[in-house]
């Protein structure tokens, strides 16, 4: 084999050889072949020229597919005219922020918070709305120089197919290094919309994973938009924490939300929400989330879901105010160990949740070998629940072979730490009504009803952060003032 190989080499170079001989016979020079204007520069150009063309070609298509979805989805975002791609300009004050102003630089920024850069005590702001899917929020969208920003290819292909958008900050495997390379600062939206965040990832070869446009936020996320985020994961056999907004919640995040779907495949723990798959130590208010969230668990060890937050941080004080879910929750569970499921959050201690409201359904199907929970605000309460309610239908087609297996349209258990006043929940969304099984009946002021009969009694009952549907945003049942 090897005197095979040897001989085709020496075969080449005579092949090259003699046609160059046979060139120099028939009166082409040296010079004719390699000058200036030589048949082989000029082949190189033609290949260049050719490049060049195709590059152009892609580039129109891109601009027709651009026009095709602003007449057709509505979007519509401005052209950039960022003069230095990849530079965060400003000062990083709140006066004079970091200003992201291209795709580009949203890119380098995940990248330098990924590789350490806190921005602790910086502002960073979102200088216009833009489109993963869009040449408009691209300087050069089929740039292939971002090598050192995670992305061998083409910018804009890399972005939108395969593994996506590489999140803001490290994926971490342990929770000594997580604060060193994830977000201290501010970022500000700034009003604008971020559309079609679009992450394909799986967690073979990880631990800890954190997947959202933050992998793990220290800092404070407010006036930003996800719209149409489409985040898939799958052979998810790590524990995994998923949301549109961040992986995980150590601050504050307010006055956002969040639009697409979720897609999850699992064999072990997931922690999933519509804004933060869990907070720890954390505050979401202000926000919503139309996020549809599905999955497959199979022989997971827990599973957390829920239309804003996945799950609250064991013993840690957190607060979800003034929130509310339009999102579904859609997933078939197999051999799973516990399962939690909630329209608000799925699980959690010391959760406070408060001026908010869940009209997302929730369906469940499979079987589970411990525990199951499902609440229209909470599954498992441990917490203060106080002026919300729920008029999403809650679907369990699941089988228990463990202790406990309790649905409820506001909770399915509430424990003898939890507290619920102020509620109302729309009769016949659940089975069951409110509860399943209290564990504590003493800290309980619901109240059932058959449709909106009384709206000032209502309103009377869940507090002065809710006013009349007057433009039947929410089909004629009260809204947060903020709406």
């Amino acid at each position: 084999m090897k005197n095979f190989r040897k001989n085709q080499g020496i075969t080449l170079i005579a092949l090259v050889i003699t046609v160059i001989v046979l060139l120099i016979l028939a009166g082409v020079t040296i010079a004719t072949l390699t000058g200036d204007n030589g048949i082989l520069t000029r082949a190189q150009q033609a290949k260049n020229e050719t490049e060049q063309a195709e590059k152009e070609e892609k580039e129109k298509l891109g601009d027709m597919e651009d026009t095709i979805n602003e007449y057709t989805a509505g979007i519509e975002v401005q052209q950039v005219t960022d003069e230095n791609p990849g530079v965060l300009e400003g000062t990083g004050t709140d006066t004079d922020p970091y200003t992201i102003e291209s795709i580009e630089d949203l890119v380098v920024f995940a990248s330098n918070v990924t590789n350490g850069t806190t921005y602790e005590g910086k502002t960073v702001k979102l200088g216009l709305s833009l489109d993963f899917n869009s040449n408009k929020s691209y300087v050069e969208p089929l740039r292939t120089d971002y090598v050192e920003y995670g992305y061998d290819g083409e910018l804009k292909t890399l972005l939108t197919t395969g593994e996506g958008f590489k999140p803001i900050g490290a994926r971490i495997r342990d929770n000594t290094t997580d604060e060193l390379y994830n977000f201290k600062g501010s970022f500000d939206g700034n009003g604008n919309t971020l559309y079609n965040l679009y992450i394909n990832t799986s967690t073979k070869d990880e631990n800890n994973v954190q997947v959202g446009l933050f992998s793990i936020n220290y800092g404070t996320i407010k006036n930003i938009g996800i719209c149409n985020c489409n985040i898939t994961i799958k052979d998810a056999n790590m524990a995994i924490e998923a949301g549109a907004v961040a992986g995980r919640n150590c601050a504050t995040i307010e006055n956002s939300y969040t639009s697409g779907k979720q897609y999850i495949e699992s064999s072990s723990t997931i922690r999933f929400g519509g804004i933060s798959g869990a907070i720890v130590n954390g505050i979401v208010q202000n926000c919503y989330s139309t996020v549809n969230l599905s999955g497959k668990c199979e022989k997971s060890v827990y599973v957390y879901v829920g239309g804003i937050v996945g799950v609250i941080g064991k013993d840690s004080n957190n607060v979800i105010d003034k929130c509310y879910n339009v999102g579904s929750i859609d997933f078939e569970i197999n051999d799973i160990q516990e399962g939690n499921f909630g329209g608000i959050i799925s699980a959690g201690t010391k959760a406070s949740i408060s001026n908010s409201y869940n009209c997302g359904n929730i369906k469940i199907k499979g079987n589970a070998t411990g525990d199951f929970y499902i609440g229209g605000a909470i599954g498992n309460n441990t917490g203060i629940i106080n002026n919300f309610c729920n008029i999403g239908n809650i679907i369990s087609d699941v089988k228990v072979t463990g202790n406990y297996n309790y649905v409820g349209a506001i909770v399915s258990v509430n424990n003898s730490d939890g507290k619920i006043e102020n509620t109302y929940y729309l009769k016949d969304t659940c089975a069951n009504g409110i509860e399943e099984n209290w564990g504590n009946e003493t800290d309980v002021d619901t109240l059932e009803i058959d449709k909106i009969e009384n709206m000032p009694a209502i309103l009377e009952i869940i507090g002065t952060e809710f006013r009349e549907d007057e433009n039947n945003i929410n089909n004629g049942y009260p809204i947060l003032t903020w709406q």
